[in-house]
């Protein structure tokens, strides 16, 4: 709670996007909630990060139903684009892992739709 209002800048930080991993581990409902509602916005940008892609598996891993959907929705749209970069290509991976539920597949099969050949 300390970093509140300045998580952002830390997920693209390798000592900060660190910091901010373990503090998932160490207090998972906590954390994922405030991580999640200062970077869900960015949750592109940050998935192609070379120290935000790691922080983006993390919270994908530890967020809850609503989160995830929030994450599916910010993310399909651009699933091809991140999908190519060398970062993205690990979060992406990590995100279609976690899907469970039809709407989330139906958004990112959505988002994927047309370019399943171009991937």
């Amino acid at each position: 709670q300390e970093c509140e209002g300045h998580i952002f800048p830390l997920c693209k930080d390798q000592h900060g996007c660190r910091f901010l991993q373990k503090k998932l581990d160490e207090e998972p409902e906590i954390a994922s909630k405030l991580i999640y509602n200062e970077v869900v916005s960015a949750f592109v940008e940050l998935m192609v990060d070379p120290f935000g892609n790691y922080l983006c598996q993390k919270l994908i891993e530890n967020c809850d139903r609503q989160q995830l959907l929030g994450i599916v929705r910010v993310v399909a749209p651009e699933i091809v684009s991140i999908s190519k970069n060398m970062h993205g290509t690990r979060a992406v991976q990590k995100l279609i892992d976690h899907l469970n539920f039809p709407e989330e597949i139906a958004l990112v099969s959505e988002g994927m739709k047309g370019s399943i050949v171009e991937l």
